[in-house]
């Protein structure tokens, strides 16, 4: 049986977003401001299946500031460190030869 995958919703305000009601956010505003990635990680992250969630550009800033900013701290961090142990083994083999 095939399964059928449900997004939540947005709320702005406090009502649900529509495009009727005139509560919308423009993607394309944010992905000029904020950049496509960061925008999808924010949309993909945050909210849960079959359940609504309110919609701020803070919580796009803090999602994007906190979550990728560890992540760009843990990438930094595995580099400098992934480049002495590569070094350190390079030199070690070339010493052992």
């Amino acid at each position: 049986m095939p399964q059928l995958l449900v997004h939540g919703w947005w709320n702005l305000g406090g009502a649900k977003m529509s495009k009727s009601a005139g509560n919308i956010v423009d993607p394309f505003v944010l992905i000029d401001k904020y950049g496509a990635e960061a925008l999808r990680y924010y949309l993909m992250s945050d909210i849960v299946d079959r359940q609504g969630r309110g919609f701020s550009e803070e919580q796009l800033i803090s999602c994007v500031t906190t979550d990728l900013g560890k992540l760009r701290s843990v990438i930094s961090l595995q580099s400098t460190h992934c480049n002495d142990d590569l070094d350190h083994f390079a030199k070690r083999q070339a010493n052992s030869d």
